[in-house]
């Protein structure tokens, strides 16, 4: 139904308190996209339990300081110095929305046929990072270069950030597990989305 007729939604956000079934649903429609010739990206948007834990600059003079250290060679995305990078050393969503670069492919990567962008490291101003221009300008260039948006948030129990992208989503999805959501959280996220 996404695909037919009338004017079609770009930037879908799923939110749940069943992670499983959240990730499950969004895998399950990225390669049925994917298969019907549609240009999708995941773009996992929990910047709260990334594996490193490190505040994210978020003023200009912060940002400034830390394109200073990438000019001058600490730049994780050029592991040999001539930017051959690996996965592990692609920048993540949180280098965009911070100013640690500014190019849109520099934080998007590819995993079993799965074109994703995912946060690197755990950042304590998420929601903040996720409201702020460059919040707006992400999303602004993910739905000029992809016929879909696939937006995983992370869970209510933890924090609210999904929140900060339903003004750049089109819809937002509930993603409920017959017999496991309870009639309390589906009545919550219903009301939240």
């Amino acid at each position: 139904e996404l695909c037919s007729g009338g004017e079609m939604p770009k930037v879908l956000t799923f939110v749940s308190y069943k992670e499983t079934e959240k990730c499950r649903a969004i895998k399950e429609l990225s390669r049925f996209l994917a298969e019907i010739g549609k240009d999708v990206v995941v773009a996992n948007t929990n910047m709260i339990t990334s594996k490193n834990e490190k505040v994210i600059a978020t003023t200009e003079s912060e940002a400034d300081n830390t394109n200073t250290n990438a000019q001058n060679g600490n730049n994780k995305n050029s592991a040999d110095g001539k930017g051959n990078s690996s996965a592990e050393d692609k920048w993540g969503l949180e280098d965009y929305l911070s100013g640690t670069t500014s190019s849109i492919n520099d934080i998007i990567d590819n995993k079993d046929g799965i074109v994703y962008i995912c946060a690197k490291t755990e950042a304590l101003n998420s929601y903040e990072m996720l409201k702020s221009e460059n919040g707006k300008k992400c999303f602004e260039e993910l739905r000029n270069k992809y016929d879909f948006v696939l937006v995983d948030t992370v869970g209510f129990e933890i924090a609210n950030d999904a929140e900060a992208v339903f003004g750049y989503s089109d819809v937002v999805l509930s993603v409920f597990s017959c017999g496991k959501t309870t009639y309390k959280q589906a009545k919550a996220l219903s009301e939240i989305a």
